[in-house]
């Protein structure tokens, strides 16, 4: 007989808690200019924070966290008590990073290993 132990991580009924703001990133680019992201090359990343309707949320100050992953990746399930699927994650995190949020508005600089 099969031992099916398993895990309840949330309440399946209840709704998950997702603000409501979105976060748009207006300028990503090299400080050479190039859209093209480099091993070695410096980053500056621009961005606001907008309300539901799409407009900058001129009173929003804290902090952002940032991370910038790699392309997604094809995974493929084992597919022992299913058949097995296909599906594309974004697995390889290049760069993990905070910066602060004035006004509604940020911009950091960054560099990494790519």
């Amino acid at each position: 007989m099969a031992n099916r132990n398993f895990s309840l991580l949330a309440d399946p009924s209840m709704m998950l808690a997702m603000p409501s703001e979105t976060i748009v990133v207006t300028h990503i680019k090299t400080t050479t200019g190039s859209d093209t992201l480099k091993a070695l090359s410096t980053v500056v990343l621009k961005g606001e924070i907008h309300n539901e309707s799409g407009t900058l949320l001129d009173d929003f100050n804290g902090t952002l966290e940032f991370t910038l992953f790699d392309k997604e990746v094809n995974f493929v399930t084992i597919g022992k008590n299913n058949p097995a699927f296909n599906y594309d994650e974004w697995y390889n995190a290049l760069y993990r990073g905070t910066t602060s949020v004035r006004n509604g508005i940020f911009e950091f600089e960054f560099w990494k290993y790519f």
